[in-house]
């Protein structure tokens, strides 16, 4: 396998589609619901490729040769839709490294229940992963001691009716887990369907009536920009028919 033009024969899962890619790298959109990986080796038929997942080297493998394989570069979180990246040798390394540094162009759509404070802002915040007593991850605000998340965003549409919403442009600065979810809560716009941070009535008058649109998270990985080599990296992922079903017309 090698090249743009192959890249869709892969075993992917059905709810993932490629987008953009080179001769070794590739830009996948991933449905909400789908796993960036197992989590453990081998196969698992909700994972982005069919393929068996080696943890060792962070990557897909369907056949022997180096050309029958992929590194994962990134990951989202299980029920966030949008853009990952995968690639092989050393292109993987380098787009590895941009991701490290801090120099990857990411941007996310995503629908908050009420109204941000400023059409544009800009949130700062501490944070630090904590286990739960049944062992699951929960991410808190902190006044010290955490990790600093930096996010900048704008508010792209409103809508009053039968929920206040409101379509929002997210550009995560810093790479933390839960990041997006953790400062919308804190900052009075807990994402629509988040089962973590969310509001959780709101979600439950959502869901009623919307069979499967209501299920889901509403954040969406909707733009990436890579620097590697001396090359920008670009992919896009469409907004989900469940955003353009609440915003028609989102720009």
């Amino acid at each position: 396998m090698s090249g743009r033009c192959g890249w869709h024969e892969l075993p992917w899962h059905p709810r993932v589609r490629t987008v953009a890619g080179g001769p070794d790298w590739v830009a996948v959109d991933k449905g909400a619901g789908v796993l960036s990986h197992p989590n453990r080796a081998g196969r698992d038929p909700q994972a982005l490729l069919r393929a068996a997942w080696e943890p060792d080297r962070q990557g897909y493998r369907w056949g022997p040769g180096e050309a029958e394989s992929l590194i994962l570069c990134h990951r989202l979180d299980r029920p966030t839709s949008g853009v990952l990246l995968l690639a092989r040798g050393r292109r993987a390394e380098r787009i590895r490294e941009a991701f490290e540094n801090g120099e990857v162009r990411k941007e996310y759509r995503a629908v908050g229940v009420g109204r941000p404070e400023r059409r544009e802002f800009r949130w700062r915040e501490q944070l630090r992963r904590v286990k739960t007593r049944e062992g699951d991850l929960r991410v808190q605000v902190v006044r010290g001691g955490g990790q600093e998340a930096v996010t900048e965003g704008r508010e792209l549409a409103f809508r009053r009716h039968p929920l206040p919403l409101t379509l929002l442009s997210l550009r995560p600065l810093t790479g933390r887990t839960h990041q997006l979810r953790v400062q919308a809560s804190r900052h009075r716009v807990p994402l629509l369907g988040d089962r973590l941070y969310g509001d959780f009535g709101a979600n439950k008058r959502f869901r009623e009536g919307r069979e499967g649109a209501g299920d889901r998270l509403y954040l969406h990985a909707y733009r990436l920009e890579c620097p590697v080599g001396g090359e920008l990296l670009r992919a896009e992922a469409a907004l989900p028919e469940p955003f353009l079903a609440l915003f028609p017309d989102p720009e």
